[in-house]
């Protein structure tokens, strides 16, 4: 849980991310930007991995912060697509049925290319 009294604003979280390309100023200033509730460019660039949860050297978690804004302000574009492909997960088979063993194995566990 992101605990702001931990934070010292030292960037190393965003700084350590494989995602965006930021220096220590960029990180340091979208740190401060998201604690002082201004719009941050990491709201958009944010995968969700919560590596950077991982890299905060004090275990503030700034992920999630991040996560909270952006369910907040509905800033983690999620295609439609991405949206519909998770609705169906509860209408994917729940049960192993035996088949005939000298027959080849169906894999439910497919993915578009």
């Amino acid at each position: 849980m992101w605990d702001e009294s931990k934070c010292d604003r030292c960037g190393d979280c965003l700084v350590k991310c494989h995602y965006v390309d930021y220096d220590r100023e960029k990180a340091i200033q979208q740190v401060t930007d998201l604690i002082d509730g201004k719009p941050a460019e990491i709201l958009t660039e944010c995968v969700t991995c919560c590596a950077c949860n991982e890299y905060c050297p004090t275990g503030v978690n700034p992920f999630d912060l991040i996560n909270r804004i952006q369910e907040e302000n509905k800033s983690l574009p999620i295609p439609e697509k991405m949206v519909a492909w998770m609705a169906s997960g509860g209408k994917l088979p729940t049960e192993i049925i035996r088949g005939n063993e000298s027959k080849p194995v169906l894999s439910m566990c497919v993915m578009e290319r």
